[in-house]
């Protein structure tokens, strides 16, 4: 209910141009009712992160993402190992990822 009350104030402030934005969030808080198995709580993790890929800003979007998680990219040698990396970033114990936190990540990261 937090989430929910945090995400709700944040729209009160919010202009126009980010009401997509809050809908997306919006749609994601829908999953949260129900239980994820660990395949849909790995998807949903890995589809927050990386809707913040944008080419057409070089990845800035996404490189401040990381930052604002605190994600440590110096961790990783090779891109391929990007999603584990992520996926470890928000693994709370085996089979089991904090959706909760990488949602609040994304409404909290503009």
């Amino acid at each position: 209910m937090a989430l929910l009350s945090h995400l709700l104030a944040a729209v009160a402030k919010t202009s126009l141009v980010n009401l997509s934005y809050f809908v997306r969030v919006f749609s994601y808080l829908y999953i949260f009712v129900q239980a994820l198995t660990t395949n849909e709580q790995k998807n949903m993790v890995l589809n927050i992160a990386f809707d913040h890929l944008n080419l057409e800003d070089e990845g800035q979007g996404f490189c401040d993402y990381l930052k604002h998680i605190g994600f440590d990219i110096t961790a990783i040698t090779d891109t391929k190992e990007l999603p584990a990396a992520i996926l470890g970033h928000y693994r709370i114990k085996q089979g089991e990822y904090d959706v909760d936190r990488a949602a609040m990540d994304l409404a909290t990261c503009n």
